[in-house]
């Protein structure tokens, strides 16, 4: 299983669960080990990835075959039709305060960017575009969005900065590549470092 997460409603966590015959489906267990678990979306399979925007509506990374790039997918827990949102795109998907997703896109080897998707009007916008090579990221309780790149924290505040801006540096830890990262509302800043 990967990237557990707990769901809305605080009871379950759902995580990509890699089956027996190699099939990646999302599952969901009950945090109080009730039952042994389900697959949520049956009939969808590759996933790579998800990011809950609300406890009916879930953002799906789908893993490109045969050549095919990755997708990003929409679907409801209810009809449980996935939306085809974007393609090529990056892991790291964020729900936002404001109800809307932030994610990669990736047009290019050499071009990625930091969009938002609005489900309400069915909307992309682009945010920032990203430093080269960085396609993790995560947001601060001030709005403030933080990236790694190599051994550096960078960070972009929407409607104050103009692009990235380096607010750490990591390298006197002996830190070489940020890979991951995660906030929590208290201020305090996960980082996965390889």
């Amino acid at each position: 299983e990967y990237s557990p997460t707990l769901m809305p409603g605080g009871r379950r966590f759902s995580t990509i669960r890699v089956e027996e015959d190699g099939t990646q489906r999302l599952w969901s267990f009950p945090l109080d080990r009730s039952d042994s678990g389900r697959p949520e979306m049956p009939n969808i399979t590759a996933v790579g990835y998800h990011c809950w925007l609300r406890d009916t509506v879930l953002a799906l990374f789908i893993v490109g075959d045969d050549g095919n790039p990755h997708t990003l997918q929409m679907v409801g827990t209810r009809a449980k039709k996935p939306q085809r949102i974007a393609t090529n795109i990056g892991r790291c998907m964020l729900a936002l305060p404001d109800g809307r997703l932030a994610f990669i896109q990736k047009p290019t080897d050499d071009t990625w960017l930091l969009k938002t998707y609005q489900l309400k009007t069915n909307q992309t916008e682009v945010v920032v575009k990203m430093p080269k090579g960085s396609e993790d990221f995560t947001l601060m309780a001030d709005g403030t969005f933080v990236t790694g790149n190599g051994s550096k924290l960078l960070q972009y505040q929407p409607g104050r900065d103009v692009d990235w801006r380096e607010c750490g540096d990591l390298s006197k830890y002996g830190v070489k590549n940020i890979t991951r990262l995660a906030a929590h509302r208290s201020g305090k800043l996960v980082v996965v470092v390889q």
